[in-house]
């Protein structure tokens, strides 16, 4: 009694100038939700570097970090079908935290005026004998 096999298929080998064959990313991707998915992947590089220029300029001295993901999955059917998907993301650079500087005082509060600051604030003095064209004040001996 024979064994119920079922025989292997048979998979010709693509001719070497097959127009029919993806060779780069690029083919391959605009595959996908006909082209439209290679689109929306220059969209979102787009979006990334207008991201960093905006950060550059809004930032000026201050570093930014950001990133781009290009996500393919495949999933091959038993019949040789591949179904493919793909995603990207991109990530833009963080706005750095605002800042500010308070004075920390002798009993702990914030304030905006430094022991320096508060020195320097005390009652402007009346000068009488002064010249008028330069601001020179004169001796009053």
């Amino acid at each position: 009694m024979m064994a119920n096999k079922k025989s292997p298929a048979v998979v010709n080998a693509p001719e070497p100038h097959d127009p029919y064959t993806l060779r780069t990313l690029d083919q391959l991707t605009r595959v996908l939700d006909g082209g439209d998915f290679t689109r929306s992947v220059q969209d979102n590089l787009d979006d990334l570097k207008a991201a960093f220029d905006a950060h550059r300029e809004n930032h000026p001295g201050t570093a930014g970090k950001g990133s781009f993901t290009l996500k393919l999955e495949f999933e091959v059917k038993p019949n040789g079908d591949t179904i493919i998907a793909g995603t990207s993301e991109i990530k833009r650079p963080k706005e750095p935290p605002a800042t500010g500087a308070a004075h920390l005082g002798d009993g702990g509060e914030f304030s905006l005026g430094t022991p320096m600051m508060r020195r320097m604030d005390r009652p402007v003095r009346d000068v009488p004998n002064y010249d008028p064209d330069t601001g020179e004040i004169r001796d009053t001996d």
